[in-house]
């Protein structure tokens, strides 16, 4: 295939258009499909097998791969999950949607300063108190900490483990945060009057979530963090609370002292009790809807590549490109012509139009190379041995170094692609894919 969209652009106009068509409703007419090793697979496997080859069909259209391409090498090569598996992920996140319902969406979208004019902001602000909230999502787990800084040197700092890895989102996270600094600010104005208040985060996801402009976040976190403000708000007869962005990691004190106090809690250091809001001390969240998506999509990534693995064209690509991921070809091909990353796909399948597999599809009537009628006519054969395009090949591929002569490298090494198709362009072959 020589001419059309660029294979990227077709694969994303298949998942927008096509995908959300056709997985409309899963969650009512489809039921998931369980594969079992030594099993027949359970669930609607006969729709996901029918529409299958819908989605075979588009991939070999993107990817101008030959009728008797394996199905799962499209899959593979263009990134997509088996359609058993993309069903399955529908319905996930319906029901991902019935656990945690989301906040309808605004028909609007917060503005935020550029991070210069936020920093700068920040640096020169003279609030009564000036509290900085943050987060840390890492190994050690998640955690939330705030500083406080009152104008006249008094400062309190508060933070909590908030649970393992993959707990929380990073969004829940930095909310903790600013429920810890909204608390912070109720306890200095038992005993001072404070006028005003700016609380910053580097999070604007958190302050959109506040302000009741997205969605995403845990909802009985989102109602704690806005009825701490509230009750901060009316202490000291009413008090001026700005909630501001501020970047992350640009040198700010505050921020970098908020970060600190994320990591060390995250670790394990405690704080005193009356410095943790009642509702995180005792917090076991729900279902959070953007976290749960997460894992879903990287189990369902996991579950694919084991899939590709188990099938015979997987295997075959892995005895050929150990250690290659087909995952990245579009990536891989992105600055190629669609005709030359149709090409490349083929000889990297091997289901391309050498007389090896020509001969198995039975359109010729032998496998032998017509040139030197030594062995079979295959990718290799084709590209590294054929003594009738030994001359192209040295002046090509050879002198450039032992690389050039292993496919592996000549399919998957960015600086190869120009001397590979300058190769076939010299030897005449595929005139209609390389020009």
């Amino acid at each position: 295939m020589s001419f059309g969209t660029a294979a990227a652009t077709a694969k994303r106009l298949y998942l927008s258009i096509a995908v959300p068509r056709f997985t409309y409703a899963a969650d009512v007419w489809y039921t998931p499909v369980v594969a079992t090793p030594g099993k027949r697979k359970t669930g609607s496997a006969g729709f996901a097998g029918r529409l299958a080859r819908v989605q075979s069909t588009a991939a070999r259209a993107i990817l101008g791969a030959m009728r008797s391409t394996p199905v799962a090498s499209l899959d593979a090569h263009l990134d997509l999950l088996p359609m058993h598996i993309l069903l399955n992920e529908a319905c996930q996140r319906a029901a991902i949607r019935l656990a945690a319902t989301p906040p309808s969406h605004p028909l609007y979208k917060a503005r935020f300063p550029d991070r210069h004019t936020a920093a700068a902001s920040a640096w020169a602000d003279s609030a009564h108190l000036l509290v900085f909230a943050d987060a840390a999502v890492s190994r050690a787990g998640v955690a939330a900490a705030a500083v406080l800084w009152e104008a006249g040197g008094r400062e309190l700092r508060s933070g909590i483990r908030l649970g393992e890895p993959d707990s929380l989102s990073s969004l829940d996270a930095e909310l903790a945060g600013i429920l810890l600094a909204a608390h912070l600010v109720h306890m200095v104005q038992d005993n001072t009057i404070v006028d005003d208040v700016s609380i910053y985060t580097d999070s604007q996801a958190a302050i959109t979530c506040v302000n009741d402009q997205v969605g995403g976040a845990s909802r009985e976190l989102l109602k704690a963090t806005k009825r701490a403000i509230r009750k901060a708000e009316r202490g000291s007869g009413g008090t001026v609370i700005r909630l501001k962005w501020c970047p992350g990691h640009a040198g700010i004190p505050g921020n970098e002292a908020a970060d600190e106090e994320a990591s060390l809690a995250a670790s394990g250091r405690l704080h005193p009790p009356h410095l943790i809001p009642p509702f995180l001390s005792d917090y076991h969240p729900a279902t959070n809807p953007s976290k749960r998506k997460q894992l879903e999509k990287a189990a369902n990534r996991r579950l694919a590549d084991a899939h590709w693995a188990s099938t015979t064209a997987g295997s075959k690509h892995a005895s050929r490109f150990p250690g290659l991921s087909p995952r990245h070809f579009l990536a891989h091909s992105r600055e190629l012509t669609r005709s030359q990353a149709t090409l490349l796909y083929r000889l990297m399948t091997g289901h391309v139009q050498l007389r090896q597999h020509l001969h198995r599809l039975q359109l010729v009537d032998s496998p032998r190379c017509e040139h030197c009628s030594r062995e079979y006519e295959t990718v290799s054969h084709f590209l590294l041995r054929c003594p009738r395009y030994a001359t192209e090949r040295h002046e090509h591929l050879t002198t450039r170094g032992p690389d050039f002569l292993r496919l592996s490298f000549l399919f998957h090494a960015p600086d190869a692609l120009r001397p590979l198709f300058d190769f076939i362009k010299a030897t005449g072959r595929f005139p209609d894919l390389v020009r």
